[in-house]
């Protein structure tokens, strides 16, 4: 069984790196369906952008990186490590938990016969990050 988003942003289809930005509203059915793909509830999750472009997620076999198919210029597939998938998740459901991301932005690191491509998802709302002052402020505590 396959399952789609769409995606209210057109996302970056680069040769070394892919970019995805998430609005709030994405955040959390993002979350949903990597649920699903998580416990074999679906097979593929497919990221759809108002330009066509398309995402494929996928669990695949190498939990170091993931293997990337390019399939068309607008269509590309992650086969993402479990331990990936599970690191998204956590991030998605941490950005719901909080109305927030912790980060700006997290990489996925990728392989299209060795060649380097990365999965950049953005985060519409995130937390600035902290100035060292108030980084010593916390540590000196």
């Amino acid at each position: 069984m396959n399952r789609s988003i769409h995606i209210q942003q057109d996302f970056l289809l680069g040769s070394a790196e892919v970019v995805v930005e998430l609005s709030d509203a994405d955040v959390v059915t993002f979350a949903m369906e990597l649920t699903l793909l998580l416990h074999a509830m679906t097979t593929t999750v497919t990221l759809r952008c108002p330009n066509g472009a398309k995402v494929d997620i996928t669990l695949g076999s190498n939990d170091k990186w993931a293997v990337v198919d390019r399939l068309s210029t607008s269509r590309v597939c992650f086969h993402l490590g479990r331990n990936q998938a599970e690191y998204i998740h956590a991030v998605l459901l941490r950005a719901y938990l909080n109305k927030a991301a912790e980060v700006n932005h997290i990489h996925v690191e990728g392989d299209c016969r060795g060649e380097t491509v990365d999965l950049t998802i953005l985060f519409q709302t995130y937390v600035p990050s902290m100035t060292p002052d108030e980084v010593a402020a916390r540590t000196a505590n």
